[in-house]
């Protein structure tokens, strides 16, 4: 048994085109310096929050930006594929020696994966915790019009409708958010 409109429709069978950013050949590589530090493990954090900048900076002039930073964490485990250390001497001034790091950075689909997921669950979380508010107002409304004996009743309801499209328009245009 065929339905007339669904019989009608063409049949075709196109590859899915992949997520902007997401191939997976793809890798994205930055070479970053840092300042100068009084040890190694210092001269090390300060070329990684350098590339923590750098990498929000590609990632947000990407086809889908992405507005994530990598964690610290994240970049010191997984991204660094290099580092070397440039040794620099004061001189007559003092004995110490600086050090600055020069490191690799690779960010490959896998990572950008893995930030949009993160992304998308802050994202969640943010509509959850709305939605939430919406119905806690609605459900105070109800109680306060319940409390008063219903004879506000035509001035509640659209109190709430007008109160819950100025919060859902503000959260839509990216006032609140």
């Amino acid at each position: 048994m065929t339905f007339g409109l669904v019989s009608a429709l063409p049949v075709t069978a196109a590859p899915l085109k992949k997520q902007a950013g997401l191939d997976d050949s793809e890798k994205i590589t930055l070479e970053v310096v840092g300042g100068f530090q009084e040890s190694k493990e210092k001269a090390r954090r300060d070329a990684i929050q350098v590339a923590q900048e750098q990498i929000k900076e590609h990632l947000l002039t990407m086809d889908k930006p992405l507005n994530r930073t990598p964690s610290f964490e994240l970049i010191n485990e997984q991204m660094v594929k290099n580092i070397k250390y440039d040794e620099q001497d004061l001189g007559s001034v003092s004995k110490e020696k600086f050090y600055r790091a020069t490191i690799q950075i690779e960010v490959n689909s896998h990572h950008l994966k893995l930030l949009r997921g993160r992304e998308r669950s802050s994202d969640m979380v943010l509509v959850v915790l709305g939605s939430t508010l919406i119905l806690g107002i609605a459900a105070l409304f109800f109680k306060f019009d319940s409390y008063t004996g219903g004879h506000i009743t035509r001035w509640l309801i659209p109190t709430m409708v007008g109160v819950a499209l100025v919060v859902g328009g503000l959260w839509w245009w990216g006032v609140i958010y």
